[in-house]
């Protein structure tokens, strides 16, 4: 007997102690674990939770679990005890997954998604998400699922942003499947919501491209065009290449639904391209059973279809392999060969066993009814066509598709005349006419819409284009003329560009003699040999880490570490002079060999753009002065360096500073000089 005046942990105490689940259950309520909660008492808690579980068996652990788990107490449990819970639901799912205990497990699939969407625990919400839409799927009971997604998992507190998604993304296909299309559209706007502040534009993307194809279903092109084009402008904006050909393929839908076959197969060829390059063979199936339904020609319409079709096959996509037993019976049907097109109809009824109101199931009716009427056709039976298409009617009706239905009541219409039933005719060809008209005149509107868009969109991509090439011809001109970090700064916006550094290297060359030289030759010899020469300098400052500033005449400057930072400058600059001096063994203007002379200082400059129209990057200060002083008193064949230079090559046993002494330079006085040689025993 239990004793009077005890805690309600010791009842629960006392209730396991003596095997009384009943008891023990019922006193671990909501309440009681919340009180726990708040004293604390995690470790009292999971004690007792072990040996509770520990005496019940798998049904009444999943009874127990499923009244207990309220989104209050879920959001209040430590991540240790709901692990506790969410081991014992998972070992007791892995263990009636394949039992024929249908109530159980799907208990256990509801426990599994309420215990991991709040990723408190190690059960990967994703994963059992895919089992459950899958689970259930089978099960025919899509819309079990979605009411409890409905009612009972949306209660609880979702964690990220990323299980928001994927709860509103799984939503959206679900409803889908049922054909509530407008459901479906708003669970793929809420999932593209959360994607967008992912910044995950492949799943915004996608989204996009699911929202037009539920457009697509419902008849409305200009939206259905709008959102694969929005699609597909993501992607390559993002360069989200992997699905580009999904983009091509959907595009190619909307211009079939807009009854231009050959654009429509120009997109369908270029997104099948696209799906091959990336090794996406479903994709590949859905682009060659969408680019059969545009080719004329019969066979080759047949091997598209069989190459779906394999492909569907070994995926296991029952709903696309009805879909290209269709079109395959279409076919036949068009070719005579009747008893092909029986045996492939046959096939998608197997398939389509579980959908009893669809699109598909409709339109397996409806080519039912053509294989029947032919007289040539062995199967010939009007009764048994009148049946079917009046079944194709109907389901389009109920599902609201306007131009399927309009579609079979003219088949139906056209049987009925050549029965001569002219009384039942006249009904039906009025009601085929009226639905055609109402259906004709929103598509009218629609095709209107859809083809201004898309002109729209081709003008827009047209003039982007353009832009982009310009854009993309400047910034090439930028770097080509500017070092590319300034180069750089430009392209982003930048309209003031300065900067200062305290060691930078400054170079100077120009030709002994040039005048003279220069006034004996034509100006395209003397443009030739100095676009040489230059030509050659350009290149050795590219090996060396060297920014060449600019020309002026037969004058070369350039300069290390600005804008880049070089702590090597001193280094990287001498050895440029030096090869550059080398080189220069070798260049004649005209006939004429000629002789350099370079002038090299280390100190601070300022450097900048000038100008707003045409750039120019050039650098200024007294160091830019004294180097180009030392170039100007420098002897032919000869590099004259500063004692700043030389003290920063002291250390460097590949440099020789022969002392020049002191020389006198105009504006700055007497300086220190070396001259700046290679050490041949360092070669």
């Amino acid at each position: 007997m239990l004793p009077m005046n005890i805690s309600e942990y010791e009842q629960i105490q006392y209730a396991i102690q003596v095997r009384d689940i009943n008891l023990a259950c019922s006193c671990m309520n909501s309440l009681y674990i919340q009180a726990i909660i708040d004293a604390n008492k995690e470790v009292e808690l999971n004690e007792q939770l072990v040996k509770l579980f520990a005496l019940l068996d798998n049904v009444q652990t999943v009874t127990f679990t499923s009244d207990l788990l309220t989104p209050q107490i879920v959001s209040s449990l430590p991540k240790g005890t709901l692990d506790a819970v969410a081991n014992v639901i998972h070992q007791i799912f892995e263990e009636e997954k394949g039992s024929e205990n249908t109530e159980c497990i799907e208990q256990t699939i509801y426990l599994l998604l309420i215990l991991s969407v709040g990723n408190k625990t190690g059960i990967q919400f994703y994963d059992h998400l895919t089992f459950a839409e899958t689970y259930f799927a089978n099960k025919n009971a899509i819309d079990k699922f979605l009411e409890f997604l409905d009612n009972k998992l949306s209660q609880y507190e979702i964690s990220n942003l990323r299980y928001s998604y994927s709860f509103h993304f799984l939503k959206a296909r679900l409803t889908f499947s049922l054909t509530r299309y407008q459901a479906s559209i708003s669970e793929y706007e809420k999932a593209g919501e959360y994607a967008l502040q992912l910044d995950d534009y492949s799943r915004l993307a996608t989204c996009n491209e699911s929202i037009g194809v539920t457009y697509g279903v419902i008849g409305n092109y200009s939206l259905q065009l709008h959102y694969h084009v929005l699609a597909k402008s993501i992607r390559e904006e993002h360069k989200i290449y992997d699905l580009i050909g999904n983009s091509y393929i959907n595009i190619g839908l909307c211009y079939m639904n807009l009854g231009d076959k050959q654009k429509a197969k120009e997109y369908y060829e270029q997104g099948i391209v696209y799906q091959v390059q990336n090794q996406l063979n479903y994709d590949i199936a859905i682009g060659k059973l969408l680019l059969s339904k545009v080719i004329d020609h019969p066979d080759e319409r047949l091997q598209l279809l069989q190459e779906s079709l394999d492909i569907f096959t070994v995926c296991n996509d029952m709903y696309r392999c009805a879909e290209a037993n269709i079109d395959l019976g279409i076919t036949y049907i068009q070719m005579e060969l009747y008893q092909q097109a029986d045996e492939c109809l046959d096939k998608a009824h197997l398939f389509l066993q579980d959908k009893s109101k669809d699109p598909i199931r409709g339109l397996l009716y409806k080519v039912y009814a053509q294989l029947y009427f032919p007289i040539s056709s062995q199967f010939h039976d009007e009764s048994l066509a009148e049946e079917y298409i009046i079944k194709a009617i109907d389901t389009f009706i109920e599902l609201e598709i306007k131009d399927y239905a309009f579609q079979a009541l003219e088949d139906y219409a056209g049987m009925l005349e050549k029965q001569e039933r002219w009384k039942e005719h006249s009904k039906i060809y009025k009601d085929f006419h009226s639905l055609q008209q109402e259906v004709l005149n929103a598509e009218v509107q629609s095709k209107i819409q859809a083809f201004e868009f898309m002109q729209q969109k081709e003008r827009e991509d047209h003039d982007r284009k353009l832009q982009q090439v310009k854009y993309q011809e400047q910034e090439k001109l930028l770097h080509s003329i500017l070092p590319s970090q300034i180069a750089a700064k430009i392209v982003d916006g930048q309209s003031l560009i300065a900067e200062s550094a305290e060691s930078v290297s400054v170079f100077f060359m120009d030709i002994v003699d040039f005048t003279d030289i220069s006034i004996h030759l034509s100006p395209t010899l003397l443009l030739n040999g100095l676009n040489e020469i230059f030509s050659d300098i350009d290149q050795l400052a590219d090996q060396h880490a060297v920014e060449k500033i600019k020309t002026i005449g037969d004058a070369y400057m350039a300069v290390a570490s600005i804008p880049n930072h070089d702590p090597d400058h001193a280094f990287n600059m001498s050895s440029f002079a030096l090869d550059v001096l080398d080189r220069s063994k070798f260049w004649k203007l005209g006939e004429t060999h000629i002789a350099v002379r370079i002038g090299i200082h280390v100190g601070p400059v300022v450097g900048g753009v000038i100008g707003k129209q045409r750039f120019t990057y050039d650098v200024w200060g007294d160091t830019v002065n004294i180097a180009s002083r030392l170039e100007s008193t420098c002897e032919p064949h000869r590099i004259q360096i500063s004692q700043d230079l030389k003290r920063l090559l002291d250390g460097h046993p590949e440099f020789i500073c022969k002392n020049r002494g002191e020389i006198t330079l105009k504006g700055r006085g007497i300086l220190h000089t070396y001259w700046l040689s290679r050490n041949p025993s360092e070669r």
